[in-house]
């Protein structure tokens, strides 16, 4: 009986390989990255950037880069401005898209 040499043994590596990768792609949920960031959050998206929920794009956009300039790690040397940075970010990324600001 003899043993099947490495490139019997390829094609099947590829094919389970290509149904791991389609089953973990298949479980990134938009929803529940959205929902993490409103946990880690402490205020809703709105107080963060001091706008109200019936704020226009460009009011949005102002108040994000007035606080970018504070809340920026290079200029501000607080511990934790880097996760404020970051969390300031990811609400802009949320509030500045129709469909994801109204989820």
């Amino acid at each position: 009986m003899s043993v099947p040499g490495p490139r019997c043994l390829l094609p099947g590596l590829l094919l389970l390989l290509l149904s791991l990768l389609r089953e973990a792609s298949g479980a990134w949920d938009p929803d529940l990255e959205l929902l993490d960031l409103v946990e880690e959050v402490p205020q809703s998206f709105y107080q963060m950037l001091s706008v109200g929920q019936d704020a226009a794009a460009g009011d949005i956009k102002k108040a994000y880069r007035r606080l970018s300039l504070v809340l920026h790690p290079d200029k501000n040397k607080e511990p934790d401005a880097e996760d404020r940075f970051r969390q300031l970010v990811a609400v802009y990324e949320v509030l500045k898209d129709e469909e994801r600001r109204k989820r």
